[in-house]
Order: C-alpha cells, then structure tokens, then sequence
C-alpha cells in the first residue's frame, strides 16, 4: 500500500511539472506559472528594424501584440549596398544584370553586393561579373567578399592585377571563368580554393603569386581547361592535384609565345592527376624547370606531350609514357629528367633533342621501329638524339 502511495505521488508531481512547461507557438519551451494563459500571436504590422548597409540586407520586424517579446523579422527588400564607391555598369539593353569595379572606392576590404540598383525607383539586377581591369593596380586591396547569395558568374581578365597586398578572396560558388592575367603578381595571396562550376581559368591567371602555397579544387570540379603560364613562378606551390574533369595543361601547340602551366615552380614536387582523369595535352613547358618534381604520373588518357614539357626537372627519376601518346616535343625529356629507362609508345612521333642530356646509363625502348632509319622514315624529327648518349633498343 505505502508503495502506491509513493508511485502516485511521483506521478502527481511528474504532472505539475508539465504543466509548469508551456510550449509557446514559436518553437520555443519556457517555464511558466501554471494560471498563465497561453496565447496564438496576433502579429502587427512590418516595420523597417535595420536599413540594408554594406555588408547586410535590410531587416523589418513584425511584434506579437500580445506579447511584445515575441518577434518575427524578414528581408525588407533592400540588399546589402557593398563597399561605397564601387562603379556598377550594365550588362545588356535593357540592362539583365551588372558588372562591378573599383570605382572610388577606397581600397582596402572590400565586399561586393549580390544585387544592384542605381536608384530607389529602379529594379534591383544580380551582379554577375567583376569587370577587366577592375581593380588592377590598388595595391592596398587586402580582402574581398562576397555576399552569401552572390551569382557571379565571371571574374575579368587583370581584374587583380599587382593587387600585392591582397591576401584573401573567396571565389563565389558559381563562377564558371576566371580570366587572364586575373591574379597576376599577388604576392601576398598565400591560398585560393577554385569552385566546382569553374570550366577555364585563363593565361596567366596565378602567374608570380609568389606566396601562394596551396591551390584547392572543390569537390566535383567541372574544371577543363588550365590556360598557358597560369601558375608559372609559383615558388611557394609545392603539391597540387588536377581535377579530373581537366584535359588540357596550356594549349597543344609550340608556338613560341605558349609556355608551361606550372613553369619554373621550383618547389613544386609532387603533382596529382585525380583518379579517371581524362587529361589529353600537356603543353609546351607545362613543368619546365620544376627542379623539385619528384612525383608525377602522366594519366593514361594523355595524347599530347608538347615541347619541353618537362624539361631541367632535375629530380625526376621516373618517366611513363603512356601507349596512348601520339607527339613527344622538342626537348620534353632533356637535361634533367634521370629516369634508368623509358619506353616510346610505337604510335609517337619524337621531337628534336627530346632526350638531351641523357647519359650511357640510361636505356630508351623504342616501339614499333626496327631501326633508327625507320624513326625518320615515320615522321620523327632528324635530331630526336641530339645530345643524347643512352642506350637505344629498337623493336621493344
């Protein structure tokens, strides 16, 4: 009996309990006086709380007229300015959407606005582009945001050029092409993470970012296409991975204003191509005068080895080439490369010097061709052994 006694009243004081936590209608739980009512909200008008600035959308507030803790706020409809004396241009006729630059704008942080209208009375338009030249030369820029709901889609040739103290930018989710020359010579940049929807990044983009230490490609890049000296001089990139989705490392011609992607980054030493990776080319220089390469996998899908591609990477000891190449350049191998042996696919042709500098302790296997008279007869270059003192078995 003096049990149930006891279970009853664990129950009885189980219920007060309950009954002292009312649940308010807007999601949250509070301890209440058991003869306090609960209530459903009797919202008020919206009012203007907080003016959109800068950096921030425009907020209005509604209040409970039951009870005036209890609040809702929204959007009012006016969008985050972005950093005063930004110049806006229109893009179409009528206009669709606006590109941004410098301005007046005193450099120093800067943030650029989603959205854009020039006066109260017209419609706001996305901003969709960072303008050519927009903020080439203010060498005091240090950091650019971005609003959370940007749909910038394309950042201009030399848009930062020599921005030397820039040292952050978040590259918006969205952006499909970043141009040439974009980020030339800023020296202060230490990392740069590229978004998946980017398809090209331009000539010269990243060229003399001297401090830039890490390149990050977000998951599922779309990434294809690396354009000629985009990271040349580099000095501080020591690994990076290409997305698969690349094919193209510069361009697949030897002209003689085309030079490598990753040109002279002489810390450069471990490069790797994601996993089913599709590249075809690797252009004239891509890799010339990575001294400090000691790892590097060329991906089977590659057709295209262009002129000096590797050329004075003196710590590389292992070269495959693929069966699949059909063009090793002048000078792709020369002076540098140390491998103990290499196999020339029986579908390549061989460019002039392609293997100079090699020594009597290295062995190069030859595909396809009984003799080095049948090389010449195939289309390969006269001087395919210029300076080349390896050993050389024909038929492999």
């Amino acid at each position: 009996m003096k049990k149930t006694i006891k279970v009853l009243g664990v129950i009885a004081v189980i219920a007060v309990l309950s009954f002292s936590m009312i649940a308010c209608d807007n999601g949250t739980t509070r301890r209440q006086q058991p003869t306090e009512p609960t209530h459903t909200h009797e919202w008020g008008e919206w009012t203007a709380t907080s003016a959109a600035t800068e950096t921030e959308d425009g907020v209005e507030t509604s209040t409970c007229a039951l009870d005036s803790s209890h609040k809702r706020t929204r959007f009012s409809g006016e969008y985050a300015t972005g950093t005063a004396g930004l110049a806006f241009e229109a893009i179409g006729s009528p206009a669709t959407a606006y590109s941004v630059s410098a301005g007046t704008a005193t450099i120093g942080a800067v943030h650029i606005p989603a959205m854009h209208r020039p006066d109260a009375d017209s419609p706001y338009l996305p901003v969709t582009s960072i303008g050519s030249y927009a903020f080439q030369y203010c060498t005091d820029l240090t950091t650019v945001t971005f609003a959370p709901n940007s749909t910038l889609e394309t950042i201009g040739s030399y848009a930062f050029l020599y921005c030397q103290s820039l040292t952050s930018i978040a590259i918006p989710a969205g952006v499909t092409s970043i141009g040439s020359v974009v980020f030339r010579s800023c020296t202060d940049l230490t990392s740069i993470t590229i978004p998946a929807s980017v398809t090209s990044i331009g000539i010269a983009a990243f060229l003399s970012c001297t401090n830039l230490t890490t390149v990050t490609f977000a998951r599922n890049s779309t990434l294809e296409t690396i354009g000629n000296v985009a990271f040349q001089y580099c000095e501080s990139l020591t690994s990076i991975t290409i997305p698969a989705s690349v094919t193209s490392l510069g361009t697949a011609s030897n002209s003689g204003t085309d030079w490598g992607v990753f040109a002279d980054c002489e810390n450069l030493t471990t490069v790797t191509f994601a996993r089913n990776s599709r590249l075809e080319i690797i252009g004239r220089g891509t890799f010339a005068s990575c001294e400090s390469l000691t790892n590097i996998t060329i991906p089977a899908s590659v057709t295209y080895i262009g002129d000096m591609a590797l050329l004075n990477c003196s710590s590389l000891t292992n070269i495959a080439i693929p069966t699949g190449v059909t063009y090793i350049g002048a000078g792709a191998f020369g002076y540098g490369p140390s491998p103990t042996s290499v196999t020339i696919p029986a579908g390549a042709t061989v460019g002039a010097w392609a293997f100079g500098g090699w020594t009597a302790s290295q062995t190069i296997n030859v595909q396809g061709k009984a003799n080095h008279a049948a090389t010449i007869a195939a289309g390969w270059d006269t001087g395919w052994l210029d300076d080349c003192n390896a050993v050389i078995n024909y038929g492999q």
